[in-house]
C-alpha cells in the first residue's frame, strides 16, 4: 500500500508563475484544510461554491508561508493505487487571510522535475 502525504507549497518572492498574473498572499492568512466526498474527478468547468461537494471532515488548520512547502498532516496516510483524494483549502473563520495564485502546473512553480 502506497503511503501520501498533503503539503502546501506556495511560490516566493520572484518566483515565476503562469502569465502575468501577480502571486497575492497575506501572511497572516489563516487557512482549513477539509477532505471532500469526492468520488469522480471534479469538473472545474462547472465547479462553484454551490456545487462543490460535501465536506467528509475537516484535517487541518494552517498557517502556510510564501516560499516554503507546509504539511497539512503530521504523518503520511494510506493512499492506495488509483484511489482519488480531493481536498478544499477555505479561509478559516475570523482570518483576514488572501490566497491568490494559479497554476495549470505545466510550466510553472508547481511543475515537479523529472
Amino acid at each position: 500500500m502506497e503511503q501520501c502525504s498533503l503539503v502546501i507549497r506556495l511560490p516566493g518572492d520572484g518566483d515565476r508563475i503562469e502569465s502575468k498574473e501577480p502571486f497575492l498572499f497575506n501572511p497572516l492568512s489563516v487557512l482549513d484544510v477539509y477532505k471532500l466526498d469526492a468520488p469522480k474527478p471534479l469538473d472545474v468547468r462547472t465547479l462553484s461554491y454551490s456545487t462543490r461537494p460535501p465536506t467528509k471532515r475537516k484535517l487541518a488548520t494552517v498557517s502556510p508561508r510564501a516560499g516554503e512547502e507546509t504539511s497539512v498532516l503530521p504523518t503520511t496516510f494510506p493512499c492506495p493505487w488509483s484511489t482519488l483524494h480531493t481536498f478544499e483549502i477555505a479561509c478559516s473563520e475570523g482570518s483576514d487571510c488572501l490566497l491568490d495564485v494559479w497554476s495549470s502546473q505545466n510550466t510553472t512553480w508547481g511543475e515537479s522535475p523529472v
